[in-house]
Protein backbone atom coordinates (compact mmCIF):
# COMPACT_ATOMS: atom_id res chain seq x y z
CA UNK A 1 0.00 0.00 0.00
CA UNK A 2 2.95 2.71 0.69
CA UNK A 3 4.49 1.88 -2.36
CA UNK A 4 1.35 2.34 -4.37
CA UNK A 5 0.86 5.77 -2.38
CA UNK A 6 4.00 6.79 -3.61
CA UNK A 7 3.34 5.89 -7.16
CA UNK A 8 -0.22 8.20 -7.14
CA UNK A 9 2.13 11.15 -5.19
CA UNK A 10 4.54 10.59 -7.89
CA UNK A 11 2.12 11.27 -10.59
CA UNK A 12 -0.16 14.05 -9.21
CA UNK A 13 3.07 16.73 -8.20
CA UNK A 14 5.65 15.77 -11.58
CA UNK A 15 4.65 15.54 -15.55
CA UNK A 16 3.80 12.37 -16.65
CA UNK A 17 6.51 12.69 -19.36
CA UNK A 18 9.07 13.22 -17.19
CA UNK A 19 7.86 9.45 -14.72
CA UNK A 20 6.37 7.80 -17.00
CA UNK A 21 8.67 5.22 -18.12
CA UNK A 22 9.72 4.84 -14.28
CA UNK A 23 6.37 4.41 -13.51
CA UNK A 24 5.29 1.71 -15.87
CA UNK A 25 8.24 -0.24 -14.56
CA UNK A 26 6.40 -0.54 -11.42
CA UNK A 27 2.56 -0.53 -11.96
CA UNK A 28 -0.27 -1.01 -15.43
CA UNK A 29 -1.88 1.57 -14.45
CA UNK A 30 -2.54 4.06 -12.30
CA UNK A 31 -5.16 7.23 -11.35
CA UNK A 32 -5.36 10.30 -9.97
CA UNK A 33 -8.84 11.91 -10.21
CA UNK A 34 -10.24 12.09 -13.73
CA UNK A 35 -6.70 10.91 -15.24
CA UNK A 36 -5.78 7.73 -15.90
CA UNK A 37 -1.92 6.54 -16.68
CA UNK A 38 -1.87 3.14 -18.58
CA UNK A 39 1.14 1.20 -18.81
CA UNK A 40 2.07 -1.12 -21.45
CA UNK A 41 5.14 -3.50 -22.60
CA UNK A 42 5.89 -4.93 -25.65
CA UNK A 43 8.79 -7.15 -26.48
CA UNK A 44 10.21 -8.32 -30.13
CA UNK A 45 13.44 -8.52 -31.96
CA UNK A 46 12.84 -5.17 -33.47
CA UNK A 47 12.67 -1.83 -31.35
CA UNK A 48 9.48 -0.59 -33.74
CA UNK A 49 7.65 -3.90 -33.47
CA UNK A 50 8.12 -3.62 -29.74
CA UNK A 51 7.31 -0.29 -29.28
CA UNK A 52 3.85 -0.81 -30.91
CA UNK A 53 3.36 -3.60 -29.03
CA UNK A 54 3.73 -1.53 -26.09
CA UNK A 55 0.87 0.50 -27.09
CA UNK A 56 -0.95 -1.34 -27.83
CA UNK A 57 -1.24 -3.43 -24.46
CA UNK A 58 -1.05 0.24 -22.83
CA UNK A 59 -4.32 0.71 -24.76
CA UNK A 60 -6.37 -2.09 -24.05
CA UNK A 61 -5.42 -1.49 -20.39
CA UNK A 62 -6.96 1.85 -20.21
CA UNK A 63 -9.85 -0.05 -22.20
CA UNK A 64 -10.03 -3.51 -19.00
CA UNK A 65 -10.07 -0.44 -16.36
CA UNK A 66 -12.51 1.96 -17.89
CA UNK A 67 -15.63 -0.79 -18.96
CA UNK A 68 -15.35 -1.87 -15.02
CA UNK A 69 -15.45 1.88 -13.50
CA UNK A 70 -18.86 3.77 -13.56
CA UNK A 71 -16.75 7.01 -13.24
CA UNK A 72 -14.86 6.21 -17.01
CA UNK A 73 -17.40 4.16 -19.16
CA UNK A 74 -19.59 6.21 -21.31
CA UNK A 75 -17.86 9.07 -21.15
CA UNK A 76 -15.28 10.74 -23.78
CA UNK A 77 -11.91 11.06 -23.42
CA UNK A 78 -8.81 12.73 -24.57
CA UNK A 79 -5.08 11.08 -24.53
CA UNK A 80 -1.97 12.42 -24.32
CA UNK A 81 0.88 10.29 -25.27
CA UNK A 82 3.46 9.75 -22.25
CA UNK A 83 6.80 8.55 -22.20
CA UNK A 84 8.57 5.82 -24.46
CA UNK A 85 11.18 3.82 -23.07
CA UNK A 86 12.86 0.55 -24.96
CA UNK A 87 16.27 -1.40 -23.75
CA UNK A 88 17.37 -4.06 -25.81
CA UNK A 89 19.06 -7.69 -23.95
CA UNK A 90 19.94 -10.36 -25.10
CA UNK A 91 19.18 -9.42 -29.08
CA UNK A 92 15.53 -8.70 -27.78
CA UNK A 93 13.61 -4.87 -27.33
CA UNK A 94 11.97 -4.40 -24.49
CA UNK A 95 9.47 -0.89 -24.23
CA UNK A 96 7.70 0.61 -21.51
CA UNK A 97 4.56 2.52 -23.25
CA UNK A 98 2.96 5.51 -20.62
CA UNK A 99 -0.65 6.78 -22.13
CA UNK A 100 -2.75 9.19 -20.12
CA UNK A 101 -6.17 9.56 -20.14
CA UNK A 102 -8.38 12.66 -19.39
CA UNK A 103 -11.88 11.36 -18.77
CA UNK A 104 -14.14 14.43 -19.56
CA UNK A 105 -17.73 14.44 -18.22
CA UNK A 106 -19.39 14.49 -22.00
CA UNK A 107 -21.45 11.75 -22.34
CA UNK A 108 -20.08 9.39 -25.54
CA UNK A 109 -23.20 8.54 -27.50
CA UNK A 110 -23.23 5.70 -29.81
CA UNK A 111 -24.45 5.14 -33.42
CA UNK A 112 -27.76 5.43 -32.75
CA UNK A 113 -28.44 3.60 -35.98
CA UNK A 114 -27.02 0.31 -34.57
CA UNK A 115 -28.28 0.74 -31.60
CA UNK A 116 -31.58 0.43 -33.25
CA UNK A 117 -30.70 -2.13 -35.52
CA UNK A 118 -29.80 -4.49 -32.73
CA UNK A 119 -32.77 -3.64 -30.73
CA UNK A 120 -34.81 -4.58 -33.84
CA UNK A 121 -33.23 -7.94 -34.53
CA UNK A 122 -33.38 -8.77 -30.46
CA UNK A 123 -37.16 -7.51 -31.31
CA UNK A 124 -37.61 -10.04 -33.53
CA UNK A 125 -36.03 -13.45 -32.14
CA UNK A 126 -38.18 -12.68 -29.32
CA UNK A 127 -41.31 -12.68 -31.22
CA UNK A 128 -40.50 -15.58 -32.62
CA UNK A 129 -39.72 -17.30 -29.33
CA UNK A 130 -43.48 -15.85 -28.35
CA UNK A 131 -45.12 -17.29 -31.45
CA UNK A 132 -43.69 -20.38 -31.19
CA UNK A 133 -44.74 -20.95 -27.22
CA UNK A 134 -48.05 -19.31 -27.66
CA UNK A 135 -48.91 -22.01 -30.19
CA UNK A 136 -47.08 -25.00 -27.94
CA UNK A 137 -49.37 -23.37 -25.41
CA UNK A 138 -52.63 -23.68 -27.14
CA UNK A 139 -51.95 -27.45 -28.61
CA UNK A 140 -51.39 -28.25 -24.70
CA UNK A 141 -54.70 -26.12 -23.78
CA UNK A 142 -56.76 -28.32 -26.71
CA UNK A 143 -54.92 -31.72 -25.81
CA UNK A 144 -56.44 -31.32 -22.22
CA UNK A 145 -59.58 -29.92 -23.20
CA UNK A 146 -60.06 -32.96 -25.34
CA UNK A 147 -58.79 -34.99 -22.40
CA UNK A 148 -61.44 -33.53 -19.88
CA UNK A 149 -64.24 -34.46 -22.65
CA UNK A 150 -63.34 -38.22 -23.14
CA UNK A 151 -62.82 -38.09 -19.13
CA UNK A 152 -66.49 -36.58 -18.73
CA UNK A 153 -67.84 -38.45 -21.23
CA UNK A 154 -68.71 -35.60 -23.19
CA UNK A 155 -69.23 -36.61 -26.77
CA UNK A 156 -71.44 -33.65 -28.07
CA UNK A 157 -69.04 -32.00 -30.16
CA UNK A 158 -68.41 -32.49 -33.70
CA UNK A 159 -64.74 -32.87 -34.09
CA UNK A 160 -63.01 -32.87 -37.63
CA UNK A 161 -59.51 -35.26 -37.56
CA UNK A 162 -56.40 -33.18 -37.61
CA UNK A 163 -54.94 -33.20 -41.11
CA UNK A 164 -51.74 -35.39 -41.26
CA UNK A 165 -48.45 -34.32 -42.15
CA UNK A 166 -48.45 -35.73 -45.30
CA UNK A 167 -51.57 -33.06 -46.62
CA UNK A 168 -49.16 -30.21 -46.88
CA UNK A 169 -47.48 -31.34 -49.65
CA UNK A 170 -47.55 -29.01 -52.37
CA UNK A 171 -48.37 -30.33 -56.52
CA UNK A 172 -47.84 -28.52 -58.57
CA UNK A 173 -48.94 -29.02 -62.73
CA UNK A 174 -47.79 -26.73 -65.51
CA UNK A 175 -46.41 -26.17 -69.02
CA UNK A 176 -43.78 -24.44 -70.52
CA UNK A 177 -41.21 -24.27 -73.04
CA UNK A 178 -37.90 -25.38 -73.24
CA UNK A 179 -34.94 -25.19 -75.95
CA UNK A 180 -32.53 -27.67 -77.19
CA UNK A 181 -29.23 -26.96 -79.37
CA UNK A 182 -28.09 -29.48 -81.70
CA UNK A 183 -25.39 -29.72 -84.05
CA UNK A 184 -25.83 -31.55 -87.29
CA UNK A 185 -24.27 -32.03 -90.36
CA UNK A 186 -21.57 -33.93 -92.48
CA UNK A 187 -18.58 -33.91 -90.79
CA UNK A 188 -16.90 -31.19 -92.60
CA UNK A 189 -19.87 -28.60 -91.93
CA UNK A 190 -21.69 -29.04 -88.73
CA UNK A 191 -24.57 -26.23 -88.43
CA UNK A 192 -26.00 -25.41 -84.83
CA UNK A 193 -29.77 -25.59 -84.23
CA UNK A 194 -31.14 -24.27 -81.35
CA UNK A 195 -34.68 -26.10 -81.04
CA UNK A 196 -37.75 -25.01 -79.35
CA UNK A 197 -39.85 -27.89 -77.35
CA UNK A 198 -43.02 -27.62 -75.94
CA UNK A 199 -42.79 -28.41 -71.81
CA UNK A 200 -45.05 -30.49 -69.70
CA UNK A 201 -44.15 -30.00 -65.96
CA UNK A 202 -45.28 -32.08 -62.53
CA UNK A 203 -43.92 -31.39 -59.04
CA UNK A 204 -44.61 -32.48 -55.68
CA UNK A 205 -43.08 -30.59 -52.60
CA UNK A 206 -42.96 -33.75 -50.09
CA UNK A 207 -41.11 -32.25 -47.45
CA UNK A 208 -41.28 -28.73 -45.40
CA UNK A 209 -37.98 -28.07 -43.46
CA UNK A 210 -37.07 -25.12 -40.89
CA UNK A 211 -36.10 -21.75 -42.36
CA UNK A 212 -38.18 -21.76 -45.12
CA UNK A 213 -37.11 -24.37 -46.77
CA UNK A 214 -38.08 -27.61 -48.81
CA UNK A 215 -37.75 -30.34 -50.93
CA UNK A 216 -39.37 -30.44 -54.37
CA UNK A 217 -39.57 -33.38 -56.53
CA UNK A 218 -39.98 -33.05 -60.59
CA UNK A 219 -40.16 -34.21 -63.97
CA UNK A 220 -40.87 -32.65 -66.96
CA UNK A 221 -41.47 -33.92 -70.66
CA UNK A 222 -40.22 -31.90 -73.13
CA UNK A 223 -40.72 -32.47 -77.28
CA UNK A 224 -40.15 -30.02 -80.60
CA UNK A 225 -38.84 -29.73 -83.93
CA UNK A 226 -36.82 -28.08 -86.40
CA UNK A 227 -36.03 -27.72 -90.47
CA UNK A 228 -32.65 -27.59 -91.18
CA UNK A 229 -31.18 -25.26 -93.97
CA UNK A 230 -30.43 -28.66 -96.22
CA UNK A 231 -34.46 -29.48 -95.94
CA UNK A 232 -33.23 -32.18 -93.26
CA UNK A 233 -35.84 -32.17 -90.25
CA UNK A 234 -34.77 -32.53 -86.51
CA UNK A 235 -36.95 -33.92 -83.91
CA UNK A 236 -36.47 -33.96 -79.96
CA UNK A 237 -37.64 -35.26 -77.38
CA UNK A 238 -36.90 -35.96 -73.86
CA UNK A 239 -37.38 -35.65 -70.23
CA UNK A 240 -35.81 -34.01 -66.77
CA UNK A 241 -36.25 -35.60 -63.58
CA UNK A 242 -34.75 -33.55 -60.39
CA UNK A 243 -34.34 -33.23 -57.02
CA UNK A 244 -34.30 -29.88 -56.06
CA UNK A 245 -33.71 -27.98 -52.63
CA UNK A 246 -35.86 -24.75 -52.61
CA UNK A 247 -35.28 -21.60 -50.89
CA UNK A 248 -38.85 -19.38 -50.17
CA UNK A 249 -38.09 -15.83 -49.03
CA UNK A 250 -41.35 -15.68 -46.63
CA UNK A 251 -41.65 -18.32 -43.62
CA UNK A 252 -45.42 -19.30 -45.22
CA UNK A 253 -43.58 -21.39 -48.24
CA UNK A 254 -44.78 -18.92 -51.09
CA UNK A 255 -43.69 -15.54 -52.76
CA UNK A 256 -40.52 -15.65 -54.40
CA UNK A 257 -37.60 -18.69 -54.54
CA UNK A 258 -34.76 -19.67 -55.53
CA UNK A 259 -33.45 -23.46 -55.91
CA UNK A 260 -30.66 -25.76 -56.77
CA UNK A 261 -30.81 -29.57 -57.72
CA UNK A 262 -29.50 -32.70 -59.00
CA UNK A 263 -31.19 -35.04 -61.81
CA UNK A 264 -30.80 -36.59 -64.67
CA UNK A 265 -31.64 -35.32 -68.36
CA UNK A 266 -32.66 -37.99 -70.89
CA UNK A 267 -32.85 -36.71 -74.57
CA UNK A 268 -33.33 -38.58 -77.97
CA UNK A 269 -32.90 -37.18 -81.29
CA UNK A 270 -34.13 -38.02 -84.49
CA UNK A 271 -33.11 -36.70 -88.01
CA UNK A 272 -35.30 -37.36 -90.96
CA UNK A 273 -33.19 -36.17 -94.12
CA UNK A 274 -35.40 -34.97 -97.00
CA UNK A 275 -34.36 -37.95 -99.38
CA UNK A 276 -34.58 -40.01 -96.86
CA UNK A 277 -30.83 -41.48 -97.34
CA UNK A 278 -29.05 -39.77 -94.53
CA UNK A 279 -31.99 -40.66 -91.58
CA UNK A 280 -30.09 -40.83 -87.68
CA UNK A 281 -31.25 -41.01 -84.23
CA UNK A 282 -28.99 -39.89 -81.52
CA UNK A 283 -29.96 -41.27 -77.54
CA UNK A 284 -28.39 -39.79 -74.45
CA UNK A 285 -28.86 -40.05 -70.70
CA UNK A 286 -26.87 -37.62 -68.44
CA UNK A 287 -26.31 -36.34 -64.64
CA UNK A 288 -27.59 -32.48 -64.41
CA UNK A 289 -27.61 -29.54 -62.08
CA UNK A 290 -30.66 -27.27 -62.12
CA UNK A 291 -31.17 -23.52 -60.80
CA UNK A 292 -34.34 -22.28 -59.86
CA UNK A 293 -35.96 -18.85 -59.78
CA UNK A 294 -39.82 -17.98 -59.47
CA UNK A 295 -43.05 -16.96 -57.80
CA UNK A 296 -45.58 -19.56 -55.68
CA UNK A 297 -48.80 -18.71 -54.67
CA UNK A 298 -50.94 -20.70 -51.96
CA UNK A 299 -54.32 -19.77 -52.59
CA UNK A 300 -57.13 -22.15 -52.42
CA UNK A 301 -58.43 -24.75 -54.18
CA UNK A 302 -55.50 -23.42 -56.88
CA UNK A 303 -52.59 -21.09 -56.67
CA UNK A 304 -49.95 -20.94 -59.58
CA UNK A 305 -46.28 -20.82 -60.38
CA UNK A 306 -44.02 -19.37 -62.35
CA UNK A 307 -40.36 -19.46 -62.98
CA UNK A 308 -37.20 -19.70 -64.96
CA UNK A 309 -34.80 -22.59 -64.62
CA UNK A 310 -31.25 -23.45 -66.32
CA UNK A 311 -30.30 -27.19 -66.45
CA UNK A 312 -27.09 -28.34 -67.43
CA UNK A 313 -26.94 -30.66 -70.29
CA UNK A 314 -23.92 -32.06 -72.06
CA UNK A 315 -23.99 -34.85 -74.59
CA UNK A 316 -22.57 -36.04 -77.81
CA UNK A 317 -24.66 -33.76 -80.03
CA UNK A 318 -25.82 -31.46 -77.54
CA UNK A 319 -23.82 -28.32 -78.12
CA UNK A 320 -24.68 -25.38 -75.44
CA UNK A 321 -24.64 -27.04 -72.68
CA UNK A 322 -27.81 -25.95 -71.05
CA UNK A 323 -31.37 -26.13 -71.39
CA UNK A 324 -33.91 -22.99 -70.65
CA UNK A 325 -36.96 -24.30 -68.99
CA UNK A 326 -40.10 -21.82 -68.91
CA UNK A 327 -42.77 -22.41 -67.14
CA UNK A 328 -46.39 -21.77 -65.59
CA UNK A 329 -48.81 -23.56 -64.06
CA UNK A 330 -51.10 -24.24 -61.22
CA UNK A 331 -50.72 -25.67 -57.85
CA UNK A 332 -53.36 -27.12 -55.80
Amino acid sequence: MFKKGLLFLAVSLFSHNVLAGWVCQEAASVRDGNRILACGIGEAESESEARLKAFENAEQEYKMLCARDVRCKGYKTEVNPARNTCKKKDGVYKCYRGLEYYITKVKDVEDNSKVLSDLEKEKQELERKYLAAQQKYKKKQEIEALKRKIKEKDFSDKIEPSKSPSSNNQYSLYLGSSRSSVDYGTSEVLEEYDIPNGLLGFAIEFQRLPNKKAWIASIELFSGEEDTVAGDSIYTSGSFIHLTYRNYLKDSYEGFYYGYGLGIASTYVEVLSFDLSNDATYDDNQFSVRLDLGFLSRKKPAGFDIGFSIVSVSDNYNSSGFSGLFRAGVTF
